[in-house]
């Protein structure tokens, strides 16, 4: 008897809710949109003397980095970096929380910090 490994090929998204009529969509990156925005954050990297990542250079943006792939609006539309530069830093950490735990972003950042 052969085990199947299930999965679901629907990206995951959620609703979110501002003042007013407000409505935006937060939605699951593709694989594209992951190996993306996994470049962005690899390239702001440090590295020590041996090779070792040591931190990063920048975190500026980071967070509308991420957003501006997975955040539409209701026409459908990705949010611009410019519209999110205008959000409370508060907005933007909590939508930034679960982008990236939508997406699988946390743990799979750890473990590349772990295996260098």
């Amino acid at each position: 008897m052969s085990t199947y490994l299930e999965v679901k090929s629907a990206l995951k998204s959620v609703k979110v809710q501002f003042e007013g009529d407000l409505v935006y969509e937060l939605k699951e990156l593709t694989s594209k949109q992951q190996g993306i925005w996994m470049d962005k954050v690899a390239s702001r990297m440090k590295f020590d003397e041996n090779g070792k990542p040591a931190g990063y250079s920048s975190f500026g943006g980071i967070q509308n980095d991420l957003l501006s792939q997975c955040l539409y609006d209701s026409n459908g539309e990705l949010a611009t970096e410019d519209v999110l530069n205008g959000w409370p830093a508060s907005t933007v950490d909590t939508l930034f929380e679960k982008a990236q735990e939508m997406s699988g972003l946390n743990q799979k950042g750890k473990d590349q910090l772990k295996n260098g």
